[in-house]
């Protein structure tokens, strides 16, 4: 069984009950367009809600507040009103489910919206240490292969790009590197254990980026995208981890939810 605990942040505590393991997830880390962020990835502080049994929700909004404040905080990035965020996480068994929803309550469209889909944070030293790279794995031509196996320029951390996916005005490349390696679609990416003896994957609906990034975040992230938002369109994306003892079996089991 799993267990959540909301923290006052972003952050959302999992407890895996069964191996007595930890993880949390930064719920989502950001979103925005193409051309602008509507939420970075510093800190705030939501009104979460529970939604039901094991499931917990919060409802968020950017205002010109928000953005004269990160404008302050970033002021090499560009920030937008217009868009907000509902952001629902639940657990059942052996699986978190995640739901993001956007919407533009702008006047004007926005390009290519697309959220970083939560950062998944390891917190037991069953998932972390030197060796992570080589225990991070991405699903490539229906197989889930070692990100060791495969060329990046930054060797802790990468940023895997789809063919359908549509580079933005903010991809930190300085930070996350360069790498030719391509996802599959929907992206799914996991992990496993130092023993070997347990794996989990996560992946988003309509995802076509994937990141890794193995220094003191020991984070993995599925992103899903949104399209292009005309006023007052709103679009839906679900999202999963799962955690067994295969990840090749649990990326199939993935697939086959959200593919």
């Amino acid at each position: 069984m799993i267990t959540l605990t909301p923290t006052k942040t972003r952050f959302v505590d999992i407890h895996h009950q069964d191996w007595d393991l930890d993880w949390s997830i930064q719920f989502p880390e950001a979103f925005g367009s193409s051309e602008a962020f509507a939420m970075s990835w510093m800190a705030i502080e939501p009104d979460w809600e529970q939604r039901g049994d094991n499931t917990w929700g919060y409802s968020w909004r950017t205002t010109e507040d928000y953005v004269q404040a990160m404008k302050a905080k970033l002021p090499d990035y560009t920030f937008v009103v217009g868009l907000t965020l509902d952001a629902e996480i639940g657990a059942v068994d052996n699986e978190v489910r995640l739901k993001l929803v956007i919407s533009n309550k702008s006047s004007e469209p926005w390009p290519h919206v697309r959220s970083d889909g939560g950062c998944f944070q390891a917190r037991s030293e069953a998932f972390m240490d030197g060796e992570e790279v080589a225990r991070s794995h991405l699903c490539i031509k229906g197989q889930m292969e070692s990100m060791r196996d495969h060329e990046r320029s930054v060797p802790i951390r990468a940023m895997y790009r789809a063919p359908t996916e549509v580079p933005g005005k903010e991809e930190a490349a300085y930070f996350w590197g360069h790498t030719n390696i391509q996802p599959d679609e929907p992206a799914i990416l996991g992990a496993v254990s130092r023993d070997g003896s347990k794996a989990v994957v996560m992946g988003y609906e309509q995802s076509a980026r994937a990141m890794q990034n193995a220094d003191d975040h020991h984070c993995l992230h599925s992103c899903p995208f949104f399209g292009t938002l005309e006023p007052g369109d709103s679009v839906t994306r679900h999202g999963l981890i799962l955690f067994g003892e295969d990840i090749e079996a649990l990326a199939a089991t993935l697939r086959g939810r959200i593919g």
